[in-house]
């Protein structure tokens, strides 16, 4: 999978996901709209999560808890460590 945005008339690449990785998980949590996009490179077997069902499991499952909230943090070291190496550049 691909995480992209679009500037304009271009797409600009933020993210490639492999096996296991989760995309919208942000938006589903948070219910906001997605503000970028995701395609399929390959072939992909996806689960679209109800966020009411979420919140219920959320309620009764610490270790699910757990588990979101370390690919959250994930993400956001990858994106620290993105916006990071941009300014260090001048970008």
């Amino acid at each position: 999978m691909e995480v992209f945005r679009q500037s304009g008339a271009r797409s600009v690449t933020m993210a490639r996901l492999g096996r296991g990785d989760v995309v919208g998980e942000l938006a589903l949590i948070e219910g906001i709209p997605h503000t970028r996009g995701a395609r399929a490179l390959t072939h992909v077997t996806t689960l679209k999560v109800d966020p009411e069902e979420l919140a219920q499991n959320l309620a009764s499952s610490p270790a699910l808890i757990r588990m979101l909230l370390k690919r959250v943090v994930r993400k956001l070291h990858r994106t620290n460590d993105v916006a990071f190496g941009q300014s260090k550049r001048g970008i």
